[in-house]
């Protein structure tokens, strides 16, 4: 997990320091990759090893390196609009998101909360509540373009829809830990732990993703108001 976190991180800052120091025009193709190919390349990753756990040992690190390329992209970009700001708002989302994960992993180890079948179930459909739910606002958009500013802008709706995703997002950072424990305690080959180390970043990326899109919400209402 360690090493997927590192290689993700370095790519990013990597990323950004490229497209900052850069002029746009040649930064504009980088951009693109990652902003568009990068993330369609890692849920095609994703799902071979969801598919293949075996293959994690050799498609992890590779995925890491794109949500690398994908993070620094995006911040990269809001660094750019943003200026100190930008840079401000994606250290945060850096920082809170390493205190949630840190928080979740030690109130899972020390007991606080047990990961059993209700958690998961209750994880289970509010994680599929997400999902229909983000194909219903993508859905209507394509008919109404303001319902997609309703969820995903900088109003009252979008950010309650906000703050629950990263509630949704830590709790399954919670599942996760609890999936790695559980393989390694029912003995499964050691070939299976890059598979686990995938589950746990994926977690945390996603964790990081929706607290950056809370941090960029309360930011634009501050700025509004």
């Amino acid at each position: 997990s360690i090493i997927l976190l590192t290689s993700a991180i370095f790519t990013a800052l990597l990323c950004m320091k490229f497209i900052k120091g850069v002029d746009f025009e040649v930064a504009a193709p980088f951009i693109i990759v990652g902003y568009f190919v990068a993330p369609i390349a890692t849920v095609i990753l994703s799902f071979i090893m969801s598919a293949s756990p075996t293959v994690s040992k050799t498609l992890a690190i590779p995925y890491a390196i794109l949500e690398g390329v994908s993070i620094g992209c995006v911040c990269g970009l809001l660094k750019i609009a943003l200026g100190e700001v930008g840079g401000a708002i994606v250290g945060l989302a850096f920082v809170v998101t390493l205190t949630f994960f840190l928080a979740g992993s030690v109130v899972y180890a020390t007991g606080l909360i047990k990961v059993g079948g209700r958690l998961r179930r209750f994880a289970f459909l509010l994680g599929l509540g997400l999902i229909l739910s983000s194909l219903v606002i993508l859905i209507g958009s394509l008919i109404n373009p303001g319902i997609y500013d309703l969820f995903y802008g900088n109003g009252s709706i979008a950010l309650i829809f906000s703050f629950a995703s990263v509630l949704i997002a830590s709790v399954y950072s919670l599942i996760t830990l609890d999936n790695a424990k559980r393989m390694v305690e029912g003995g499964m080959s050691k070939k299976y732990e890059w598979y686990c180390a995938f589950g746990i970043i994926l977690n945390v990326i996603w964790l990081f993703w929706e607290i950056l899109r809370l941090i960029l919400i309360i930011f634009s209402r501050s700025n509004r108001n």
